[in-house]
């Protein structure tokens, strides 16, 4: 991996910054080489998911070890939030807005194709 991976508590209390600060944090928390284009959209719902599993009480712990806004390198293809284990994959892709089953669909069987060579349990889900 490029950068390094995040607790996504932290860039979730980050969420009230505006959008240049919050790019910066992210730079800085993640220890990437380069500010990366994070939209308003990503950065609000980012925001909404981490809020409605702290309403659950998850433990902040179980929000460590995330790769956000992760690109691979040469390819281009980004993952929205990404956490490998010796084990297990899990995806999750984050939507501002429906944008449809199919598409949904689509987006996670492309991701399915890149992840499979890890040769792990995956999980893959989109978060609207």
């Amino acid at each position: 991996m490029s950068h390094k991976s995040v607790n996504l508590y932290y860039l979730y209390t980050a969420s009230k910054v505006g959008i240049t600060s919050y790019r910066i944090y992210d730079k800085v928390l993640s220890k990437r080489d380069k500010v990366v284009n994070i939209g308003d959209r990503e950065k609000g719902s980012l925001h909404s998911l981490v809020h409605l599993l702290l309403k659950e009480e998850i433990n902040i712990d179980k929000l460590n070890n995330f790769y956000y806004s992760y690109t691979i390198p040469h390819i281009g293809k980004e993952f929205d939030i990404l956490k490998i284990s010796n084990d297990k994959v899990l995806n999750i892709e984050l939507k501002s807005q429906n944008v449809g089953l199919e598409r949904i669909k689509e987006q996670l069987l492309c991701n399915y194709k890149y992840l499979k060579y890890l040769s792990k349990e995956m999980y893959l889900f989109t978060f609207v």
